[in-house]
């Protein structure tokens, strides 16, 4: 895969799975024993099927979260970015009532051929 493939693969994160909600996507790019390591994971990792469970659970709480890549870089078969999104809690979230609240975040991730890791939040603003 090129550099050129990767990112747009990578970019069909944000488009299809998390804008769309398309969570069958996570099938097509994502290896089937891919780990995802990030706070929201059970124990810090999770499985495709955890993640798609979490991205879920977002876009209920967030029904009209956008995000997009602000940065994609591509070395080999790793890509990295910085993303922002923008959100209003209309939902449920574990440990958190509605709120009814806007706001937005960012913050940095990176992935390779079967793991993706991220850090919330970089920065959340109102």
């Amino acid at each position: 895969m090129t550099e050129h493939e990767a990112k747009a693969l990578v970019s069909r994160i944000a488009d299809d799975i998390w804008n769309q909600g398309r969570l069958e996507v996570c099938d097509e790019v994502m290896a089937p024993d891919a780990r995802y390591h990030g706070p929201h994971m059970p124990d810090g990792v999770g499985t495709r099927d955890t993640w798609k469970r979490a991205i879920a659970m977002y876009r209920s709480a967030f029904p009209d979260s956008h995000v997009i890549y602000e940065e994609l870089s591509a070395f080999g078969d790793t890509v990295v970015g910085r993303w922002s999104a923008t959100a209003t809690h209309t939902g449920p979230l574990p440990g958190l009532g509605e709120s009814s609240r806007g706001g937005n975040s960012s913050t940095c991730w990176g992935c390779g051929s079967n793991w993706v890791s991220s850090r919330f939040p970089a920065t959340v603003r109102e």
